[in-house]
């Protein structure tokens, strides 16, 4: 009986450890993804910059061309 008590202990052991880790994982996983999406957002941020100065740049070329001409 004693055993019998010891094994499902055991089992009722295993079980709560594998719940009490769960939340820990998806924890994990969510900052990862918030750390993804902010890197996402920045890399987006700074690409628009860029687009805007090449803009600025060919802007300011097309200007240069027609005072000079």
């Amino acid at each position: 009986m004693n055993h019998v008590l010891a094994t499902e202990n055991e089992g009722l052991r295993e079980e709560v450890k594998q719940w009490v880790q769960q939340p820990t994982a998806s924890q994990r996983q969510l900052e990862e993804a918030k750390r993804h999406f902010t890197r996402q957002l920045e890399l987006k941020r700074v690409s628009k910059v860029a687009v805007e100065f090449e803009s600025a740049l060919d802007e300011q070329a097309t200007s240069t061309q027609k005072i000079t001409a």
